[in-house]
């Protein structure tokens, strides 16, 4: 619902502005969500090598454990 509502103001805010100002709108709107993609993939790049230190750590606890 949220959603929706943000993609009807983008698009109106989009078929208001002269074809000048919409073509920095789409460049600013392109930029916006490069960015957002980026810090998805870098915040989920850094769990999981998180997650793939834990898993070591672990591992190598039990094999000093059996040792």
């Amino acid at each position: 619902m949220i959603g929706r509502f943000i993609g009807i103001v983008i698009s109106l805010i989009g078929l208001i502005l002269p074809w000048r100002l919409r073509i920095l709108f789409s460049e600013f709107l392109g930029w916006v969500t490069q960015a957002i993609y980026f810090t998805y993939f870098g915040i989920f790049n850094f769990i999981l090598s998180e997650l793939r230190k834990a898993k070591e750590m672990e591992n190598k606890e039990k094999d000093e454990a059996s040792s």
